[in-house]
């Protein structure tokens, strides 16, 4: 068990990242929102088309978004029916 005195340094102490790789991935300042392509799955709609739609727009953006930013920026492009289903997926489903 480590006494007190030494976990009291221990947290006032600055923490080291160094050892982490890709730590706080950072995104860039872009209007990623303007023209973002939305999904609402009527009939009119498809979603293989809005996904490709949805590519093209990250891709004319012309910079690198990590996979993490990607799938937040996805569910933003989803509206009513089809973000409710969304939401409620299971993790790791």
């Amino acid at each position: 068990m480590i006494p007190m005195e030494a976990y009291k340094y221990t947290r006032s102490a600055p923490i080291d990242h160094s050892h982490i790789t890709d730590f706080l991935n950072c995104i860039p300042r872009i209007d990623w929102q303007t023209c973002l392509p939305k999904f609402k799955d009527h009939e009119r709609d498809d979603a293989s088309l809005h996904l490709v739609k949805f590519h093209f727009h990250i891709h004319n953006l012309g910079v690198y978004l990590p996979k993490d930013y990607l799938m937040n920026m996805s569910m933003d492009s989803l509206e009513e029916d089809v973000r409710s289903w969304y939401e409620r997926l299971q993790p790791g489903s």
